[in-house]
């Protein structure tokens, strides 16, 4: 149902109580009192304009529906509000089941039900009827609510599958950008990290030669091996990203890493903590191969301290590089394209994190990074406990209350039917003119209307119920 059709339907409802009353009456040759079609009217203009809210306000709108009909039905003939009472108050609970949670629906159900009971059983006493018309009454209400549910729960699968197929979509369009990112990264982080192993090694070899010429031969055996490394990482980057399966734990590769800058002749110092496998590992790992990297670049010999904390609401990784040793030589410093800042953000940010780097006071350089922790993104929990006592008081409350109608409507029987009080008519106003209010934001043109043509109704209806202003009461008779 499109949402035209369904703003046409709280009309529809208006036109078939009208067949059935006053239409029905009319056809017999009765004519209802002025009194009764001011009351009919002003019923189905709170019950229109209640309906018309459902969507946005279905608690609201069942509350005004239930009440307008309740305070119709008193003095009205039976049947006046057989539709309106009955399918326009299944509509509103079938609104509040689709655009509410089971449990408010199951208990506005609940209370509108024992509601309507005691206040049959205020304004009629018991009666035989009674039970019937609870499990008559039981039936519609369950069928409304698991409608409703129903619905909703459709609208949220099928919700759910749009989301899915915009992702599917979106990600179908994006992988090959991603991808081409990701080999650019891999190349750019794979040629940084080995090729600086073999630029510092092959450095410090050449600096042993005279001295030391067995530690120049197995530094120059290491240089060998990591140039292998280095064609073998720079064919897996032509590959796929490489599988999660019989990788080491994100904290052993953290170890290891840290393991091979010792090698080199950093003084690297670590505290790495428990990595989930994953975006967040992934990130780690390439964020502290990059910055020891550029410490053994630029601060050969330079204590680096490494420290990872994974937290349940962020992880923090810092990388703190101490000044150069005086007299060391930089064999690495002309390597690289000036690139690796803007690759560590960008992996940060793809892990949901932020980066920033600089000098410390001391003279050395920090990376730090924030990344997602733990209970980084907290699911959406169930209302609380104080809510939901707050519903249940309100509706007991509500269901406590069946008197009300009894205090304001006043059914004396006469030859034509039943008159109706003033307190009725000066109830149904005051309903009419508070749903008017309802509107003010929405449509305030056609709300002050209303208000206006409400307000020129008071006067007909205190001479339709026989009341007398105290400001002008009537002259009193002279002997």
């Amino acid at each position: 149902m499109t949402r035209t059709d369904d703003r046409l339907l709280p009309v529809l409802l208006i036109c078939a109580q009208a067949l059935v009353w006053p239409g029905a009456w009319l056809v017999r040759g009765t004519v209802p009192s002025g009194a009764s079609l001011l009351v009919w009217a002003l019923v189905a203009g709170v019950v229109t304009a209640a309906l018309a809210l459902r969507r946005t306000r279905p608690v609201l709108a069942l509350v005004v529906t239930a009440a307008a009909c309740a305070l119709g039905a008193g003095p009205l003939p039976a049947g006046a509000m057989a539709v309106l009472g009955t399918a326009g108050v299944a509509l509103a609970l079938f609104a509040v089941a689709v655009a509410r949670d089971t449990f408010t629906t199951v208990l506005c159900g609940a209370a509108l039900a024992g509601w309507q009971l005691l206040q049959d059983i205020s304004l009629h006493g018991l009666s035989d009827r009674d039970g019937l018309d609870l499990v008559l009454t039981a039936l519609l209400y369950a069928a409304a609510c698991g409608a409703g549910i129903r619905v909703r729960r459709a609208r949220a699968t099928r919700r759910t599958a749009e989301r899915r197929l915009r992702r599917a979509e979106a990600e179908r369009h994006r992988l090959p950008a991603a991808e081409r990112r990701r080999m650019e990264r891999e190349l750019h982080d794979v040629s940084a990290h080995h090729l600086t192993a073999v630029v510092v090694t092959a450095g410090a070899a050449l600096g042993l030669r005279e001295r030391r010429p067995e530690m120049a031969d197995e530094a120059l055996a290491f240089a060998a091996e990591t140039g292998r490394e280095v064609t073998r990482a720079l064919g897996a980057v032509r590959g796929p990203a490489p599988s999660r399966e019989g990788r080491p734990s994100p904290d052993e590769r953290l170890l290891d890493l840290v393991a091979g800058f010792r090698r080199l002749g950093q003084e690297v110092d670590c505290e790495i903590d428990p990595l989930p496998e994953g975006t967040l590992a992934d990130a780690a790992y390439g964020i502290v191969r990059e910055a020891l990297t550029n410490a053994a670049r630029h601060a050969p010999g330079a204590r680096t301290r490494v420290v990872c904390r994974h937290a349940d609401t962020r992880t923090d990784i810092v990388v703190t590089s101490a000044a150069p040793p005086a007299g060391a030589a930089a064999h690495g410093t002309g390597l690289g394209g000036g690139r690796g800042t803007g690759f560590l953000r960008s992996r940060a940010r793809e892990a949901g994190g932020t980066l920033s780097s600089g000098p410390t006071q001391a003279g050395g350089w920090e990376v730090r990074a924030v990344l997602p922790g733990r209970t980084a993104s907290a699911a959406e929990g169930p209302e609380t406990r104080g809510y939901r006592a707050a519903q249940l008081v309100v509706a007991a409350g509500l269901v406590l209350q069946p008197l009300l109608p009894a205090l304001i409507i006043r059914a004396d029987a006469t030859s034509s039917g039943t008159d109706v009080s003033a307190g009725v008519l000066f109830a149904l106003l005051a309903a009419a003119q508070a749903v008017a209010l309802l509107w003010l934001r929405r449509s305030p043109l056609a709300a002050r209307g209303a208000l206006l043509g409400l307000a020129l109704l008071w006067p007909v209806a205190m001479a339709a119920g026989g009341s007398t202003c105290p400001l002008y009461p009537s002259d009193a008779s002279t002997e």
